[in-house]
């Protein structure tokens, strides 16, 4: 059983937002007081070593966030294999093109694999709405799957996501995720329902690291109930290049039991 296309592209959009600290000394810039402070030196939560004076930071009255100036897209190419052991693999590639303007976001979704010994593609279009709030982000998502070069029908789905940021360096999300076929005559992915709880935290400006506890369930017998586990990170190449990684381990319901990503992308 293959992980969600949807699934993977919650985990995406995360890398559209970035924790920025200049000096690498594990202190936010939008805090720190002393924004020169070497990577090497034990600093306050201020961000400054006993050596340094914090800069007298003018009082400015807080603001709430909003959907101005969210702009920024990301385009990603990746491999996503699932596995009993090192002979017993079933891979999948995957194209992920992702943009946000202000309170709308759109991302399309190809995923390529091997059955039977045909190729096949399924192909995913997701339209989503956001909500800013000072410390949350939601998200309303509806979307659609095309099965190309297989018989099954398209499905379409509805998500409804969260994101709340504790501080600048740890943040909660879900997604909730329903899924139906627009005929009654395939059972794949029929009544889908995935309810998903993470935590995120930047280690750095350049790396990203995630845990999540996930749920989904089918009406078909042959899938009927999956719980697994997901262990995720992102590690910044460079300001618009980076490196993703996933490992899954499948708790119940799939028979492969494990699950590694690898992808590499481009935020523009």
């Amino acid at each position: 059983m293959k992980i969600k296309p949807i699934i993977s592209l919650f985990f995406f959009s995360t890398y559209l937002f970035a924790f920025n600290d200049s000096d690498l000394d594990g202190v936010s810039d939008n805090i720190d007081r002393c924004p020169n402070t070497g990577s090497l030196d034990l600093v306050d939560r201020l961000g400054c070593s006993k050596k340094q004076t914090p800069v007298v930071l003018k009082k400015t009255k807080p603001q709430k966030a909003t959907s101005e100036n969210i702009k920024g897209g990301l385009f990603e190419i990746g491999l996503n294999s699932n596995f009993t052991s090192i002979d017993n693999t079933y891979e999948q590639y995957n194209i992920t093109l992702g943009y946000s303007f202000n309170k709308y976001t759109i991302w399309i979704y190809d995923s390529n694999y091997k059955n039977d010994e045909k190729v096949y593609s399924d192909l995913t279009l997701s339209f989503g709405y956001n909500k800013y709030f000072n410390n949350l982000t939601l998200s309303y998502n509806f979307g659609t799957t095309f099965y190309i070069n297989n018989s099954k029908d398209n499905n379409y789905f509805f998500q409804l996501s969260g994101n709340y940021n504790i501080n600048n360096q740890n943040y909660l999300f879900f997604y909730t995720t329903y899924t139906i076929n627009s005929k009654e005559t395939e059972y794949h992915n029929k009544n889908y329902i995935s309810l998903n709880l993470g935590y995120g935290k930047y280690i750095s400006n350049k790396l990203l690291l995630n845990l999540s506890i996930n749920y989904e369930s089918k009406v078909a017998d042959e899938f009927s109930n999956s719980l697994w586990i997901d262990i995720g990170s992102s590690y910044n190449i460079s300001d618009n290049y980076y490196f993703s990684s996933k490992y899954s381990r499948y708790l119940k319901g799939d028979e492969e039991k494990n699950a590694l990503y690898l992808g590499i992308g481009v935020k523009f």
